[in-house]
C-alpha cells in the first residue's frame, strides 16, 4: 500500500511539472510573438518611408540602391530607430525587378535580427 502513495504522490508531481512546463512555453511564445510583431511594424514603416525617400529624391536605381536609417534621420523620413527599448540598426534594399521597384527591409534590434541583414 505504501508504494501506491508514493507512485500517486510522484504522478501527481510529475502532472504539475508538465503543466507548468506547458504554462510556461506558451508564455514565452506569446512575448515572443508580440515582440515579432512590434519588430515587423517597425519593417513596414522602413518600407513605407524607404519609399517616400526614393520618389522624394528620383533616386530610382538601374539595379538596386541601400538607403540606411542614419539618411531616413537625417532627411526627417524617420523620427528614431528605438524600438521595443532597443536601439536598432536599419537599411531598406530597392531593388529594380523589371520596370518595378521592391523594397526589402532589413533590422537588427537587440535579439532580433532580419534574416539577411549584413
Amino acid at each position: 500500500m505504501a508504494g501506491y502513495k508514493r507512485m500517486k504522490v510522484i504522478s501527481v508531481v510529475w502532472g504539475l511539472v508538465l503543466v507548468l512546463l506547458v504554462i510556461g512555453l506558451t508564455v514565452i511564445g506569446f512575448v515572443y510573438k508580440h515582440e515579432s510583431e512590434v519588430y515587423k511594424e517597425y519593417e513596414e514603416l522602413l518600407v513605407k518611408q524607404a519609399t517616400s525617400y526614393v520618389e522624394d529624391h528620383s533616386m530610382y536605381p538601374d539595379e538596386s540602391l541601400k538607403i540606411t536609417d542614419d539618411e531616413m534621420l537625417d532627411d526627417g523620413y524617420l523620427e528614431t530607430t528605438y524600438v521595443n527599448g532597443h536601439d536598432c540598426s536599419s537599411y531598406v534594399m530597392v531593388l529594380k525587378n523589371g520596370e518595378s521597384y521592391s523594397f526589402e527591409p532589413y533590422i537588427q534590434c537587440g535579439n532580433y535580427k532580419t534574416k539577411g541583414y549584413k
